[in-house]
This record gives C-alpha cells, sequence and structure tokens, in this order.
C-alpha cells in the first residue's frame, strides 16, 4: 500500500501488474467491490513517469486531484526528490514537478504524507542537519501552485532518533503521528502524540436508495465544491452506502448518478 484515496474503497499500491502474472514499475489503484472481494489493480498512469531508483512513495491529497511522489530522477538534487503530479483524467496525471529547493536537498528525500488539511505535509529526508541517517521533518505548503512550502521543520526528539526514522502518518483526530524507526535495529512502528486532537475535516455519511422501490443501491457520486465550481471527489456507493471526508469551512453539491436512472442532486 502507498496512499488511500478520497475514496475509501480504493487505494493506491505501487507497481503495474498484468494479469498474466507479469509486474512493470509505477503505481496502480485498486479497488473494492460490492461483494467485498478487490478489483484487478488499475494502472495508474503519470505522463513522463520515470525513475532511476526502484525506492518509489507516493500520497495523494484529499481532494485527488494532486499527487507527492519520491522518485529519482533526471531533475532531481540528491537521491530521490519530491514531486507534484495533476489530475488530467481518471488515472492520468500529468508531468512530475520537483517541488524545488526548499523541500529537496542534495539528500534522500521519501515517504511523503499530506493531511487531510491538503496544505501540511510530513516526510523523511537525510538532508544536513538531520539527526542522525533518516529524520522527519514537517512543512506547509504556501499557495496554490504546490511549489512554494515553508522552510521544513525537523521533528524533535523522542520522534527522530540517531537511525532512520520515517514514513509518518499524522491523525489529526487522536493527535498521534505514526512512523517507522530503526532505533532498535529492526523497522518497527511507533507513535507518538504531537498535538492535541482536532478534526480538520467532517465525516459525511450517507445512503442512495431508488425512489421507487425504497430499496438501497449502488451509484456514482460527485461532490462539486460550490465556491470553486469544480469537481473535487468522485465516489460509489457500497451496498447503497457511501462516506467521504471533506474540509472544514467549505460547501459542497452532492450529485447521485447511475445508468438508466434519472439524475438526482
Amino acid at each position: 500500500l502507498s496512499s488511500i484515496t478520497p475514496d475509501k474503497n480504493s487505494f493506491v499500491v505501487i507497481n503495474q501488474f498484468n494479469p498474466d502474472g507479469g509486474m512493470t514499475g509505477g503505481f496502480s489503484i485498486i479497488e473494492k467491490n460490492g461483494d467485498n472481494s478487490w478489483h484487478f489493480p488499475n494502472p495508474l498512469h503519470i505522463s513522463h513517469f520515470y525513475t532511476n531508483s526502484p525506492d518509489v512513495s507516493l500520497t495523494m491529497n484529499i481532494n485527488g486531484d494532486a499527487l507527492i511522489t519520491s522518485m529519482a530522477r533526471d531533475d532531481a538534487m540528491g537521491r530521490n526528490d519530491l514531486f507534484v503530479s495533476f489530475l488530467i483524467s481518471e488515472n492520468l496525471w500529468g508531468n512530475p514537478i520537483n517541488l524545488g529547493s526548499v523541500v529537496n536537498s542534495t539528500g534522500h528525500e521519501i515517504s511523503p504524507y499530506l493531511m487531510d488539511d491538503n496544505i501540511t505535509m510530513y516526510y523523511a529526508s537525510d538532508r544536513p542537519g538531520s539527526t542522525g541517517g533518516m529524520d522527519i521533518y514537517k512543512t506547509v505548503r504556501l499557495d496554490g501552485t504546490w511549489l512554494n512550502w515553508s522552510v521544513p521543520e525537523k521533528l524533535p526528539y523522542p520522534i527522530n532518533s540517531r537511525s532512520d526514522d520515517s514514513h509518518p502518518c499524522f491523525n489529526a483526530a487522536t493527535g498521534y503521528l505514526y512512523f517507522c524507526s530503526k532505533r532498535k535495529g529492526t523497522s518497527d512502528i511507533y507513535r507518538c502524540k504531537t498535538d492535541a486532537p482536532k478534526p480538520m475535516v467532517a465525516q459525511i455519511q450517507g445512503s442512495v436508495y431508488d425512489i421507487v422501490s425504497g430499496k438501497k443501491m449502488d451509484a456514482n457520486i460527485v461532490l462539486r465544491n460550490v465556491e470553486k465550481s469544480t469537481v473535487e471527489y468522485r465516489i460509489k456507493s457500497e451496498n447503497g452506502y457511501y462516506e467521504v471526508k471533506l474540509p472544514y469551512a467549505s460547501r459542497y453539491e452532492l450529485v447521485a448518478s447511475k445508468d438508466s436512472f434519472n439524475q438526482v442532486e
């Protein structure tokens, strides 16, 4: 698993898979079916994708329209750098754009994680000034270009140690930061409370019904941001049930549709 998506029924996984059992580099989307089985992974296509290292990782933003990837490319400043790609169409993303010299360094930038506020990012780096090996850093996006970020803040002990600390994941609802560390010789998962619980999103739940029969039904659900007039979420109901996280202080319009049915708003 590389990243969750706005749709709780799908995930991004590393590599692309062939039905005959072959495998190539890249990323794929794996989606849950209505019977709780999993669909065969569909390729997630990034324009001009390549990496000079097998060490790759990815995080998707809560809107599902931006990817931050860690890859080794010709325009990297060190080994792996962090890049951003923007959604063009379903499963097709634009060219990776280097996030620049504030986020990236002559070292190794890996395991990015975007928070639900859509601006805060944690990642790991062995950049100059690290405590030892990989350290976990925090930075904030300053504008809508995704290329301007605050100076990365190295998290204090006991999060960072003299060993490799990486793969951060922050749960705003509990205030715990989860991460991987080799401080005891092997890669183990740790957690540390770094903030008071503060949900940044609202959990929206609902059901879709056939108005004639009164029975629950699966449907395609689109959520449009009213202020921006843009589609920001596409999800599928599972056995007539849907669930999505939406940032606070935004207005959304929800539209449910299905082939052969009239559209309902």
